[in-house]
């Protein structure tokens, strides 16, 4: 599958996600189209888009089970393995708002926050406001409010920045629906705070922006939540027009939270100021779908009741009928509190045990590393190091005149008398002490590399013909210095040493400095061991130093 051919699934199915007029069929339908096109095309990424969507979308109608959770969150293992920004923090946010049904409202935010970044790095401007707006929710439930408004100001301003982009790429639902549920949380938050003149701008800005608000997409719960706004600042005809009983018609049972929490915080309100009239419609309105939603909304609702029979009607079976209710509702709440808090406990368990199985992993991995770049005997790099660090330094060498690369090797001499004669272990000392000794004289930007046998090269960058010299004399020295003892056998050590040092520029490759380096130690070898020889890379011309 094509990029442009998942794109072009991804922006029909924002069409239907946005869509008041959405039809689940249609949408699962399409989803199931798209994952067994991924399955046949093999394309992991648009694979982990179809199961994230499922298996959110099964959670969302209620059919869901833990199983159900797992594989979203492998949805996020998956995507995170993938490296791609609008996978992960499709994925990141869909589970997060899983885990926020949970109550682990923690881990929600870290999902909300790798959203966040993932979707700023990748410079998607409709997951960034997805995200921010998703995050900013979070913020909310932890107390911070004020972070939580910088987080949508920034969301905002993209939507601002980028609109054409946007709607062009998702569509028109997607972009409304994103931005108008972004303000309508600003407002919310000014709300929050008391400041309900910065939360009216807010909703100005809905109607601005989109105009006719009937038409567009608007966030569950808008014209209550104006009606609240409107209230608050004494403006009571104009709250009245936002006094709309038909909101619920509007959604499903599964959407509703945000509007019943708008709705309990107008019932309070007209019941603070006497409107006994609407409080009845409001309570009556929320009957219908309160029980339906879980025992949090029942305590909400009824304690609510509760207030208005007893300032408006005080019938003493009515309330105690309202009481015993409420006392029922407060013991499932007890029991989901607590079921919760044990899934959050085991969440958070698997949570770890998942953070400790990668760490463990990544350890595993920087040991594999250090294996397959390093000599097992001395310690010294191998040949991978030489082909691929080495080779990147010469490259950006051959871009710069003014770069030199210098290449020498060391060879041990007699390294042949010392294993026939001594045996194998006391070669291998040899091998570790001419290292030891070469390592001592050489920075951290030096690669110090075991060729094969008795062979050492040393690549470094940027020195003069001098300091070459006087480093390869100095481990000559401190080798002849050096005593190797095993029981009864006490000898010395010398190596040979042939150098090349220059520019890369002059169209010489790695390769061709290797060679060079190698005639100019053969030219010492030849000649007696024991020995320095240079070999300038642009003339090859010898020049034996020690």
């Amino acid at each position: 599958m094509t990029k442009k051919e998942l794109e072009k699934y991804l922006r029909e199915l924002n069409q239907f996600r946005y869509s008041k007029e959405r039809n689940n069929n249609k949408y699962m339908s399409l989803l199931k189209e798209l994952r067994a096109r991924a399955k046949a095309d093999g394309d992991e990424v648009a694979l982990t888009y179809a199961n994230c969507y499922i298996d959110y979308q099964t959670i969302s109608n209620g059919k869901g089970d833990e199983s159900t959770v797992k594989k979203l969150f492998n949805a996020v293992q998956k995507a995170d393995e993938i490296g791609d920004p609008g996978l992960i923090s499709e994925c990141r946010s869909r589970f997060g708002i899983v885990l926020t049904k949970k109550g682990d409202n923690v881990g929600a935010y870290e999902n909300f926050k790798a959203a966040f970044d993932a979707s700023k790095k990748g410079k998607l401007y409709l997951y960034f406001m997805k995200s921010s707006n998703n995050m900013a929710g979070q913020l909310v439930r932890l107390g911070a409010l004020e972070p939580a408004l910088l987080c949508l100001r920034e969301g905002y301003q993209i939507s601002l920045d980028k609109r054409d982009t946007v709607i062009e790429q998702y569509g028109e639902n997607a972009y409304y629906f994103c931005t108008n549920t972004i303000l309508k949380n600003i407002a919310d938050i000014y709300y929050k705070l008391g400041d309900y003149e910065n939360a009216l701008r807010m909703i100005s800005c809905i109607e601005g922006l989109f105009g006719d608000i009937d038409k567009m997409p608007v966030p569950d719960g808008y014209k209550p939540f104006c009606a609240c706004v409107f209230l608050r600042l004494g403006r009571y005809a104009e709250a009245e027009k936002y006094n709309d009983m038909d909101v619920f018609d509007a959604y499903s049972t599964a959407q509703l939270t945000e509007s019943v929490n708008n709705y309990f915080e107008l019932a309070r309100i007209l019941l603070e100021n006497n409107y006994p009239h609407n409080v009845k419609k409001i309570l009556g309105l929320l009957e219908k779908v309160v029980f339906k939603l879980g025992p949090r909304e029942a305590c909400e609702y009824l304690a609510i009741r509760i207030d208005y029979e007893r300032a408006y009607i005080n019938d003493k079976d009515t309330l105690l009928t309202l009481y015993s209710k409420y006392y029922e509702a407060n013991l499932m709440l007890k029991k989901q509190n607590e079921r919760m808090q044990t899934e959050f406990i085991n969440n958070r368990l698997l949570l770890e045990k998942e953070i400790e199985r990668r760490n463990k992993a990544e350890k595993k991995s920087v040991v594999f590393k250090a294996r397959s770049e390093h000599d097992p005997l001395t310690g010294a790099y191998n040949r991978y190091v030489l082909n691929s660090t080495c080779q990147k330094w010469c490259d950006e060498a051959a871009k710069d005149e003014n770069k030199k690369i210098s290449v020498t090797i060391l060879d041990v001499d007699n390294f042949k008398y010392f294993n026939d004669k001594f045996g194998h272990m006391f070669g291998d000392k040899v091998l570790m002490t001419v290292y030891s000794v070469i390592k001592k004289n050489c920075t951290n930007d030096d690669a110090v590399i075991r060729y094969g046998g008795d062979e050492f090269f040393i690549v470094s960058r940027n020195l003069t013909d001098d300091k070459v010299l006087q480093r390869s004399k100095k481990i000559s020295r401190d080798l002849s210095e050096q005593i190797i003892a095993d029981g009864k056998y006490r000898e010395k050590v010398t190596i040979t040493q042939g150098i090349v040092n220059g520019r890369m520029s002059s169209g010489k490759t790695l390769l061709d400095f290797i060679h060079l380096a190698d005639e100019a130690l053969y030219k010492i070898k030849n000649s007696g061991k024991d020995g320095i020889c240079f070999i300038d890379p642009e003339s090859e011309a010898f020049s034996v130093r020690f």
